[in-house]
């Protein structure tokens, strides 16, 4: 079968979506099909695993939103010769032109929806309005072109059937199997960097959206109540934002308990989730639809402490624990985990979140099963 996924972003970009084509790609293609990425030419430093073929095209974007991109060349020959079409977000401009021109090849498409209808509640007053019609009627464009949806959760399936009649398939976010197959590396975290403290940890890309100022100030509320803990911040980010984030921990005083590592790989990634007391999501974005943080922290047997946005309360993740969007509930989440007790009831909470997790090799089976359903 020749696949093809879609969107207008890859790697080197790092985020949900991107980690989601990778990994469905990859098993794809281990199970005996051809798999080609569509991607735009925005970030053209990956240059390939070897095993996915990625397909850049010249595009005209906004700068600042990326979302709108529009592809100068559409890859005919690719698209007339392809068996399925995935195309990813429904707020992807690139996404819908390159699907219409493969719907005019009478190819069979699917498109997975991410946080459906998020817009309407962004933090920006242009985004929550013309950014929310601009997604709804990208949305139901998309709904036209597609023989069958994929959506990430339960509840963001009932959300399309009330919002716009239709049905869909939920296709979870799966897990890398080396964070269901290997020991705790916690060791190998603190001797690398020398920290024998409690730590808590946010791993992720670094924005005002996804709330990390709020969560140094949330630190700095623990840490006037207990010694010995410190906050670790992993990823890249918006350089401003990251020179802010700086500002702040010199203002607060928290020098040398508040370590940001930057970008770090899958096994470092691990070590650290083990390392620590819980990861925390301090987001402000209302897009979070699934984060990938989830399963990486239940995998690893580890509480994850999350702002109650998005889609995130409403996974059904107990090993989840759902704060309010300020500082002051993310502090009193943190100061609980403190506690043996509590904290034991949250890892014993993730191991069954964990007994229901899919590998991606599991979600890549899912994916052609209703693939061969469409192209019937």
């Amino acid at each position: 079968m020749r696949i093809i996924h879609i969107h207008h972003n890859y790697f080197p970009v790092v985020g949900g979506i991107e980690v989601t084509m990778n990994r469905l790609g990859l098993w794809q293609t281990k199970f005996g099909n051809e798999v080609y990425v569509l991607t735009g030419n925005i970030n053209d430093g990956f240059k390939g695993d070897g095993i996915l073929r990625v397909h850049r095209v010249p595009i005209i974007h906004i700068p600042n939103y990326r979302e709108i991109s529009i592809p100068i060349n559409v890859p005919n020959e690719l698209l007339k010769n392809a068996d399925i079409i995935q195309g990813y977000n429904q707020n992807s401009l690139f996404t819908y032109i390159i699907e219409r021109k493969a719907y005019e090849y009478g190819k069979p498409i699917i498109t997975y929806l991410i946080a459906v209808d998020y817009l309407h509640n962004h933090y920006r007053l242009l985004m929550r309005t013309l950014g929310f019609k601009y997604q709804v009627y990208l949305t139901r464009r998309f709904i036209k072109l597609s023989r069958l949806l994929f959506v990430t959760n339960n509840y963001e399936r009932e959300l399309l059937m009330s919002r716009y009649g239709v049905d869909s398939a939920v296709i979870p976010h799966g897990i890398d199997d080396e964070y269901l197959e290997e020991p705790s590396r916690a060791w190998a975290f603190r001797n690398k960097y020398g920290i024998t403290d409690e730590i808590f940890t946010y791993i992720g890309r670094l924005h005002w959206t996804k709330g990390i100022d709020m969560l140094i100030k949330a630190f700095k509320y623990v840490i006037n109540k207990f010694d010995n803990i410190r906050l670790v911040l992993a990823g890249k980010g918006d350089r401003k934002y990251i020179s802010y984030l700086s500002k702040l921990i010199d203002k607060l005083r928290l020098n040398g308990l508040v370590l940001m590592l930057g970008y770090i790989n899958e096994d470092d990634k691990i070590a650290l989730i083990d390392a620590s007391r819980a990861v925390i999501l301090p987001s402000r974005h209302a897009g979070e639809s699934y984060p990938l943080i989830a399963n990486e922290t239940a995998a690893r047997l580890k509480p994850l402490i999350a702002t109650g946005i998005g889609s995130i309360p409403r996974l059904s993740m107990e090993h989840i624990v759902i704060t309010e969007l300020n500082e002051t509930s993310i502090a009193e989440a943190m100061i609980k985990m403190l506690n043996s007790e509590y904290y034991k009831d949250y890892v014993d909470k993730a191991k069954k979140v964990r007994e229901r997790l899919l590998r991606w090799s599991d979600v890549a089976k899912l994916t052609i099963k209703y693939y061969n359903e469409v192209i019937k």
